[in-house]
């Protein structure tokens, strides 16, 4: 099966991605890891895709029995591919993407129980968590755009409306994209935040909402802010009576 990359994918049917314009486009960035020896594919393993200088570009995993993988929605450029997984050789590829082509890197062989003496000395980039409001982002959107952010905030949904993060002292709202698999989906404060939104009657609740954080821009409807959810935390109902049931 394929496992979708850890990665904002800047387009949307109907419209245009935050910097792109009608001549412009992102790519996808596509390979393979397997055994040196053998072939297999390996999977699930943990790739890494930065700037030549080391930032933070997104992250994805192999799938498991094929080995494949894929980063979509990425800017043409030059990259550093980062693969590290126990018991085996890390490795560090470079990508040439600066002709604006979709690559696939090909395969990616990795020596399975050889003498590891590379994996303490690589610093893989990771991604930087910023704590911002509802209204800062709203503000700037596109300061945040591909950014992991840490938001608390109000979050509530309607029957004509859909989840979202908002704040009273500003216009606006941050869509929630919530996820319907994965390990998330049995963490307690996801589950009480997806109950609550869910229950239209319940009204907001307070929450810590962390995720990936996309500015959208659309040609017949507004830009749209939405943030895909990777952890929640801190659910509080703020209506009085009903924060100790």
């Amino acid at each position: 099966m394929t496992i979708s990359p850890t990665v904002a994918v800047l387009t949307c049917f109907c419209g245009l991605a935050l910097g792109q314009s009608s001549a412009g486009k992102t790519i996808g960035i596509s390979g393979r890891v397997a055994d040196a020896t053998l072939g297999w594919g390996l999977g699930p393993l943990n790739l890494t895709l930065a700037t030549n200088s080391g930032e933070f570009v997104a992250a994805a995993k192999s799938a498991q029995g094929s080995g494949a993988f894929t980063f979509a929605g990425v800017s043409p450029g030059a990259y550093k591919l980062y693969v590290i997984g126990a018991g085996l050789n890390s490795k560090i590829l470079t990508v040439d993407a600066t002709a604006g082509n979709d690559v696939n890197i090909g395969t990616i062989a990795m020596v399975i129980g050889s003498i590891i003496n590379t994996d303490g000395a690589i610093e893989v980039p990771t991604s930087t968590l910023v704590e911002a409001t509802v209204c800062e982002i709203l503000k700037d959107p596109s300061h945040f755009h591909n950014k992991n952010v840490r938001v608390r905030a109000e979050a509530g949904a309607g029957i004509d409306t859909s989840p979202g993060l908002f704040d009273r002292n500003c216009e606006g709202e941050i869509e929630l994209e919530l996820p319907t698999s994965g390990p998330i989906v049995d963490d307690l404060g996801y589950r009480i935040l997806d109950w609550h939104l869910q229950s239209f009657l319940n009204g907001p609740v307070l929450a810590t909402v962390e995720g990936k954080l996309e500015y959208i821009l659309l040609i017949s409807d507004p830009n749209v802010v939405r943030l895909t959810v990777e952890k929640v935390s801190d659910v509080i109902d703020p209506r009085p009576s009903l924060q100790n049931r």
